[in-house]
């Protein structure tokens, strides 16, 4: 998922979006948070195999 651009726009908070992808069974592998810095946060996730739900 990425922004596409225009306003308004809606923000999340680091744990909204691991909690919301989670709850679909995908798992948090790598994340750049760029902090108080101008930028986007960036998540990757991965689909967990149905024998680890």
């Amino acid at each position: 998922m990425d922004w596409l651009g225009g306003y308004p726009f809606e923000t999340g908070t680091l744990e909204e979006i691991t909690t919301f992808f989670e709850s679909k069974h995908f798992k948090l592998k790598k994340i750049k948070i760029v902090g108080k810095k101008s930028g986007c946060n960036e998540f990757v996730f991965q689909k967990k195999h149905k024998k680890s739900l």
